[in-house]
């Protein structure tokens, strides 16, 4: 804003008219001017030396009101939103967002501006914090339980759908890390499986056998079973592709890793072998008779 004292020892007096004129710059352009004394130079208005400079301050000024860093904010119920104007379009996001990008740089991919106190009210810097969109969701959906539509309906879309390569991939890493760390064969772990297989219904229980964690040396081994039985089910010679067969105990023992203890089974053979079932062949009755359980 200007100030009085700044244009007094510039004025001048026009005699005839009783009017005072004072020099001052252009706010567009910078340069000098003579204007009559009144509130608004009084005031600091804006001045200007002409008509174009003040048509080419009004274009400046509504592209700059379209920035994002003029932006206005409002609440939506659920937390404050930032809105503000962009190449003619209209661009919103939340204020937490907005503020962390002005002042910490561009959010990342698959990351989201969360708040520490879980008060989306409370939008102060300090407040905030980054963190990954599926840890995010995770911590949502934590005790959050599907009903029994969403359930149907997740279960139709993922009906005939067909992993990549790439998938399979991450899924076979992912599942060898929960093993190298422990995850996997925890206490927490296996009462976890305790919980999902207790009841005599449950073809799988056995007396809680089922729930005994397997050997890391019977993970190393199955490579060399597969080859040794050249990829065919030992029950009905059937080829078996890449890793889709079973590795079976013959006496139900999942310590036992002898290699004259495991065999080479489809998923089909491998459940009668373990599972009451109508249809079978004689190997199938001869794999059972051997089980110590």
């Amino acid at each position: 804003m200007r100030k009085i004292e700044d244009y007094e020892n510039k004025m001048i007096h026009n005699g005839k008219r009783n009017e005072r004129f004072v020099l001052i710059p252009c706010d567009y352009c910078g340069e000098g001017v003579w204007k009559k004394w009144h509130s608004r130079i009084r005031n600091g208005d804006p001045q200007y030396c002409n008509k174009e400079c003040f048509d080419a301050w009004q274009r400046y000024k509504s592209k700059k009101a379209q920035e994002k860093e003029n932006v206005n904010f409002y609440w939506d119920r659920k937390r404050w939103i930032a809105r503000w104007r962009e190449n003619g379009k209209v661009k919103s996001t939340t204020k937490a967002k907005w503020l962390w990008e002005k002042y910490n740089g561009k959010v990342p991919k698959n990351w989201v501006v969360t708040y520490i106190d879980e008060n989306p009210e409370n939008c102060e810097l300090d407040n905030l914090r980054l963190m990954a969109r599926g840890e995010r969701t995770s911590m949502v959906m934590m005790g959050h339980t599907h009903s029994e539509t969403a359930k149907r309906k997740m279960s139709e879309s993922h009906k005939g759908k067909k992993l990549s390569k790439e998938h399979k991939k991450k899924i076979s890493q992912w599942t060898k890390s929960r093993w190298e760390d422990g995850t996997f064969g925890s206490e927490e772990h296996l009462k976890k499986l305790s919980n999902s297989l207790k009841g005599k219904n449950n073809p799988n229980y056995i007396d809680g056998r089922s729930i005994k964690p397997y050997s890391r040396d019977f993970y190393n081994m199955r490579l060399d079973i597969r080859e040794r039985d050249g990829n065919m089910c030992k029950a009905c010679d059937r080829k078996i592709k890449g890793l889709q067969g079973h590795i079976h105990h013959v006496d139900g023992d999942k310590l036992n890793n002898d290699p004259y203890n495991l065999v080479l089974l489809c998923a089909t053979c491998h459940r009668r072998v373990h599972n009451d079932s109508e249809k079978m062949n004689p190997m199938i009755l001869i794999f059972r008779s051997m089980l110590k359980y």
